[in-house]
């Protein structure tokens, strides 16, 4: 009898938790109309902010219920109607996510329209859908809702601020690379004050920020729901990723400007409220209060022709397919707004990356010189972040990067003439002394020594050498064709793990050295030999930017 008492007060006890959990959940439907209850002219409200911070109504009247274009889920076909609303062109690009509600019920959130059409005609998500995504564990894969006759998800624009015309146009590629429709707003980009929390509430603006800091790039919409600590916004995917790390931020709306196609919102970003944890098929989610971690970015610009100096910080979200082309694109600007000017250049770039988990941090210091030197000395940059991102060994997480860059608009180049020795017929295991033939730029003609020892294994023969810079690999065609190799790719066949790319990376020849490959000849016709292992390397370090090439054939006895 004991024990059935004591497995009757466990029940009872299990029974009671389960009543208090589900407490908030069923006390929460009371602030929802139900879908079912939606019927053609039922009037209601909708909020969001016009300009500014402040929240504003118009109104809405349903026409119908419309299928969502799979399964049992439907949208809500509904007009909108109001002063403020019909001032600024009707439905507008960033209204995505404004919360609808009938009887003081939350039913919705404003989140289709239609292209080139009646800018009072709107489409909204039920909240009932919406309220699937904040059951992390168990929210069903996204599915991007079927267009059909012209509904689409109302834009969410994007809008790129803090960079020049030409960073801008880099950015756009990668964000509509995504999908996602940038705006750019020119001068610089607003910041936030990091110590405010600022409560948002449902009609609130809303920005998912991809880049914070001396260049921004936010996207703007609504919030639709706040509950203790969770939040949804939007009413349709972003970039419908499922589980995410976004930052999001209380936006202000800076002007509605009016289209012919849908008007839109210009707002920038102002505090953050939280972090975005899903993006789904029914809108966005996310936890109120809580922050993820970005990628620091940190570029220092010398003009060494001004004596002038500058510096950018910005911060990057940590998604492999958009931080490298986001961060590439800042600094570009970043050098673009030092220099004050587009054009020729020598350019000292050091490169140096911290990942985690904690390892030794990937340093790379490289000279460029191009007739735009600005985006010339990205490759390495670019190389780089693409290794990180890209490889196929394990998730790298990209701590910060940071970036110094001097640059004159002197061009310290020097062209390769021509190699020299004494010596042309060699035995193996000899050490040949050569000489490099080169000419500076409006300058002299100089050599630079170096020497190679014949391998023992060496057969009878000849021996190709080729000399060139390290921005150049002139002798080595892929077998599929006559293309030249680019040095910046990896062969990962002969690379099985993160540590040893890193290591093969690091080896690569920078721009200012002199590389000096020999390998043994098969015909009188100066083929590669494509059966034997990869030549042999010497390099040598000049303050020069290399450019040419040049050959020397020796005869092995």
């Amino acid at each position: 009898m004991r024990v059935k008492n004591q497995i009757r007060a466990v029940w009872c006890l299990i029974l009671l938790m389960i009543a208090v959990m589900g407490m908030p959940v069923m006390a929460a439907k009371d602030e929802f109309f139900p879908l079912d209850k939606i019927k053609p002219g039922l009037s209601g409200v909708g909020y969001t902010v016009f300009q500014g911070t402040k929240i504003e109504s118009f109104n809405v009247k349903v026409i119908g219920l419309v299928p969502a274009g799979y399964g049992d889920n439907q949208l809500i076909l509904v007009r909108l109607s109001g002063k403020r609303l019909e001032e600024n062109g009707g439905l507008a690009a960033g209204m995505s996510g404004s919360p609808v509600y009938f009887k003081g019920k939350l039913a919705g959130a404003i989140s289709f329209g239609f292209q080139n059409a009646d800018p009072l005609l709107a489409m909204v998500t039920p909240i009932e859908s919406m309220l699937r995504l904040l059951d992390w564990q168990r929210v069903a894969e996204s599915r991007i809702y079927q267009s059909c006759h012209g509904i689409v998800p109302i834009a969410t624009p994007v809008i790129v601020s803090g960079m020049g015309r030409r960073g801008y146009e880099m950015a756009s590629r990668v964000l509509e690379a995504q999908y996602l429709k940038p705006v750019f707003s020119p001068g610089a980009a607003g910041r936030p004050e990091m110590s405010r929390t600022v409560p948002v509430k449902p009609g609130s603006a809303i920005a998912v920020q991809l880049v914070s800091g001396d260049y921004q790039v936010s996207a703007i919409g609504t919030v639709t729901w706040t509950g203790k600590n969770q939040f949804l916004a939007f009413g349709h995917p972003f970039m419908n990723k499922g589980t995410v790390g976004y930052n999001a931020y209380q936006a202000q709306v800076l002007q509605t400007v009016q289209s012919r196609v849908m008007s839109f919102k210009m707002g920038t970003a102002l505090y953050p409220v939280g972090k975005i944890i899903q993006d789904r098929n029914a809108g966005i989610a996310g936890i109120l209060g809580e922050r993820q971690p970005m990628i620091e970015v940190e570029v220092a610009v010398r003009d060494r022709d001004r004596k002038l100096s500058r510096t950018s910080r910005f911060q990057v979200i940590d998604d492999e397919l958009l931080y490298p082309g986001l961060i590439v694109s800042g600094i570009t600007s970043a050098i673009d707004h030092a220099l004050d000017r587009v054009g020729e250049g020598t350019a000292h770039v050091k490169v140096q990356l911290e990942t985690l988990p904690g390892t030794e941090a990937i340093v790379r210091n490289n000279i460029f010189y191009s007739k735009d030197v600005a985006v010339s000395c990205l490759k390495d940059i670019a190389d780089v972040l693409d290794m990180v991102a890209g490889n196929e060994f394990a998730k790298v997480q990209l701590k910060s990067i940071r970036v110094d860059v001097d640059i004159e608009k002197v061009q310290t180049t020097a062209r390769v003439i021509k190699l020299e020795t004494a010596t042309k017929k060699v035995k193996p295991g000899d050490t040949v002394h050569i000489e490099a033939v080169l000419h500076s730029f409006r300058g002299e003609t100089f050599k630079i020594p170096l020497q190679l020892t014949i391998p023992e294994t060496s057969q009878s023969g000849k021996l190709l050498l080729a000399i060139h810079g390290g921005a150049e690999n002139v002798l080595f065609e892929e077998k599929e064709g006559s293309r030249k190799k680019d040095p910046s790719k990896f062969d990962y066949g002969q690379i099985h793990s993160w540590e040893e790319l890193v290591a093969e990376y690091l080896k690569k020849p920078t721009n200012n050295q002199l590389v000096l490959e020999y390998f043994p000849l098969t015909s009188e016709e100066s083929e590669a030999d494509e059966a034997e292992v990869e030549p042999e390397r010497v390099t040598a370090d000049t303050p020069y930017y290399i450019l040419g090439e040049a050959q020397l054939i020796l005869e092995v006895k």
